[in-house]
């Protein structure tokens, strides 16, 4: 009970890419936001339209002011369906059961009960 009681009050008691955060986990997240950060541009580009207005609605239809946003959004999404399906994929495959590992004749022509 005391490990427990210390893990709780623990300043580093995970690595930042065991906890989820949304639709990633916080050290991507991080790494992200450093990344806009350090390309983060003010300034006029001529006609004062930086971005299309429609590139800010996600694939689900959720719309978005940034699109970097937008698009960190839809990848995460698309990363995570892709993650879902891998382990659906994978449970069904650990589930397929061979005749050849119990010694059953595949074809059918011998009895193997």
């Amino acid at each position: 009970m005391d490990l427990i009681n210390r893990h709780k009050e623990d300043k580093h008691a995970h690595h930042a890419k065991n906890i989820d955060y949304k639709l990633t986990n916080v050290s991507d997240h991080l790494d992200y936001q450093r990344s806009q950060i350090r390309r983060l541009v003010l300034g006029h580009n001529g006609d004062g339209i930086q971005e299309l207005a429609d590139s800010h609605v996600a694939i689900d239809s959720t719309p978005f002011n940034v699109l970097s946003e937008r698009l960190y959004y839809d990848f995460n999404k698309i990363n995570q369906t892709m993650e879902n399906n891998y382990n659906a994929l994978n449970k069904k495959i650990e589930r397929i059961i061979n005749v050849n590992d119990f010694g059953a004749d595949p074809t059918g022509q011998k009895d193997s009960t």
